[in-house]
């Protein structure tokens, strides 16, 4: 490479990198131009110096602002590690998929790595959620077959286009892209399929033994995903290999996000718990709301939003299983800012294998609206969270809640 070639070429990375946003596993945010990207590690230049961060420690790293979407028409193609991309072009070729990006990158994977194909109609959000449901549906069902789907169009011009599919066994794929040999269910002939005529395909894929654990999510401006088992920074461009083997070089420019947060941290939202006891339940439809405040609106204590937490009306019990995986419980507790009720208090209990180790009365009287909690939680098996009324277990007593903001466990 010439001289002024790689000049032009480092000034690219650092443009597309500089600005960027490191969060670790503790919280820290740290800002600077990124350096350099293995799987190891990350080390960002802050100007003053330059820090490098164990990518065990690292949750995200926000490289340009997470983009609105693509626009249409454009075709999903999923692969078998869940990684997604919006592609201008498709082309089935014998054993192989070849994809142009809607960034302009090519890709190549082998069509046994491929989940799913969308045609052209990814764009249309009616159509893309029906797609979904599609997929899940044969995943939940365990279909043992592929499916192939076509467009039909309604009884009149006023009737939304009919979606069908017919199972059978992809045999083979003209090595032009122009066709393929389907078998149908309960049938031995072949037929020949025009694949410019498919709305999409869905392979029948067993489990893939061979899925090496990822190691981050990248996200893009086009909104692609991308499951690593690996990262590394060379020069101007990312070089991944997905879990499922494919492996894909991404410019840095136009990666938005890397996010190695998987398996380090969980919110309880997300889980089920080991026990959930609710005396009322019955009466009131539920003790406890996931994400949301006891009104289904967002949860809101001190002025400040929570996108992530439960809300618990008094009593309610709920025990976690944390097998000895987590170092940190952290969350917010406080009465929420929008729901309204008596002045009396709640009182939060937790316990860690079934040990008390914080207890607070909290009410919408008090000065402070806002309690932090953090417990250190490193090889507990067990976390119970008890909200009641200080009176009586089993008194309800009209406002008597409490959120339990951005309740998370770390690693």
């Amino acid at each position: 490479m010439s001289g002024l070639r790689l000049l032009l070429a480092l000034m690219v990375c650092a443009a597309t990198a500089a600005g960027a946003e490191l969060r670790t596993l503790k919280g820290d945010a740290i800002t600077g131009t990124v350096v350099s990207v293995t799987p190891k590690e990350i080390v960002i230049d802050k100007g003053s110096e330059k820090v490098t961060v164990p990518v065990e420690q690292v949750m995200q790293l926000d490289l340009a602002p997470l983009g609105k979407g693509p626009p249409g028409p454009y075709s999903d193609v999923e692969l078998n590690d869940g990684s997604l991309f919006h592609c201008k072009q498709v082309a089935l070729k014998g054993t192989n998929l070849e994809l142009e990006l809607l960034g302009g990158q090519p890709l190549k994977c082998p069509l046994d790595k491929v989940a799913n194909i969308l045609f052209n109609k990814a764009h249309d959000e009616r159509l893309r959620q029906e797609w979904s449901d599609r997929v899940k549906e044969r995943l939940e069902k365990l279909k043992r077959t592929d499916q192939l789907v076509r467009e039909r169009p309604g009884a009149d011009k006023n009737d939304k286009t009919i979606i069908t599919g017919v199972d059978g066994t992809i045999n083979k794929v003209d090595a032009e892209g122009k066709s393929l040999r389907f078998i149908l269910d309960g049938e031995t002939e072949e037929r020949e399929v025009n694949i410019a005529n498919l709305h999409g395909i869905i392979f029948a894929r067993e489990a893939d033994a061979g899925l090496k654990p990822i190691a981050c999510k990248l996200n893009d401006s086009n909104k692609n995903t991308i499951m690593a088992a690996s990262v590394e920074m060379d020069g101007g461009k990312l070089k991944m290999t997905t879990a499922c083997g494919v492996a894909v070089d991404y410019p840095v420019e136009a990666v938005t996000r890397l996010d190695y947060s998987r398996g380090k941290l969980v919110y309880l939202s997300d889980l089920t718990p080991l026990r959930q006891v609710e005396p009322l339940a019955e009466e009131r439809l539920g003790n406890t709301f996931k994400d949301t405040n006891i009104n289904n609106q967002p949860m809101r204590i001190n002025g400040v939003v929570y996108a992530k937490g439960l809300a618990a009306l008094a009593p309610t019990e709920l025990v976690y299983d944390l097998n000895g995986e987590y170092r940190e419980f952290r969350a917010v507790l406080g009465v929420d800012d929008q729901v309204q009720g008596t002045d009396g208090a709640v009182q939060c209990y937790v316990y860690l294998d079934d040990k008390e180790v914080f207890k607070q009365d909290i009410s919408r009287k008090d000065k402070k609206r806002d309690t932090v909690l953090a417990l250190n939680v490193k090889d507990r098996r067990k976390l119970k969270i008890v909200i009641k009324a200080p009176d009586d277990d089993f008194t309800f007593g009209v406002g008597r809640h409490l959120d339990i903001a951005d309740a998370k466990v770390s690693k």
